[in-house]
């Protein structure tokens, strides 16, 4: 991994929205890296300020961001990816539909 790919990481893990392994990966790197633990605490700070609340039937988020942008992307799933070839995908059927909610809030 290069030094970008760490930093692709720190959003997320401030949002604990990583796996255990990525989050394994980037401790290793935080140990080593003041830059990368210093933009760590500031997104820490900034997660603390905010709460999410999320529909049942969106029991996933996926957090995301671009390197070197000041921004996370907070996308609400109701299933986990590769369900459809899992067999277990939400299927609304011809004419119907499938509402659901989620809210970020400053706390």
């Amino acid at each position: 991994m290069v030094h970008d790919d760490y930093k692709e990481m720190i959003p997320a893990r401030a949002l604990s929205a990583l796996d255990a392994a990525e989050e394994r990966v980037l401790n290793e790197h935080l140990e080593n890296c003041a830059e990368c633990r210093k933009e760590l605490e500031d997104w820490q700070a900034t997660a603390a300020a905010l709460s999410l609340t999320l529909d049942p039937s969106q029991p996933i988020v996926t957090v995301w961001t671009l390197p070197g942008r000041d921004f996370v992307c907070v996308e609400p799933w109701t299933r986990p990816s590769d369900a459809v070839n899992r067999g277990e995908a939400l299927w609304v059927a011809p004419q119907q539909t499938h509402e659901a909610m989620f809210e970020i809030r400053r706390a």
